[in-house]
């Protein structure tokens, strides 16, 4: 895939998350791969399942403030990126 290709990138994760399921890395990935193409909801979806699977990881914990800010969910971003950052 070249670079910036968040379809392409959104479809291997898709493959991936079929694959074996219920993998942290993979939500994660695919939760910035959705915000990056503003499904912001589904970006958050896949978050919230990433961090129960994988709880307090700094990288979904910062991923999911981002996309909570974007959905204005100011309150909800700054508690995790506040972790994120501990």
């Amino acid at each position: 895939r070249s670079l910036g290709d968040y379809k392409g990138s959104l479809e291997d994760f898709n493959k991936a998350d079929t694959l074996s399921p219920n993998n942290a890395f993979t939500l994660r990935n695919r939760g910035a791969t959705k915000r990056s193409l503003g499904d912001y909801k589904g970006s958050l979806e896949d978050l919230n399942k990433a961090d129960t699977l994988s709880p307090n990881d700094a990288w979904t914990l910062q991923g999911r403030g981002e996309t909570k800010r974007m959905l204005r969910d100011y309150k909800g971003s700054l508690e995790d990126l506040n972790k994120a950052n501990t």
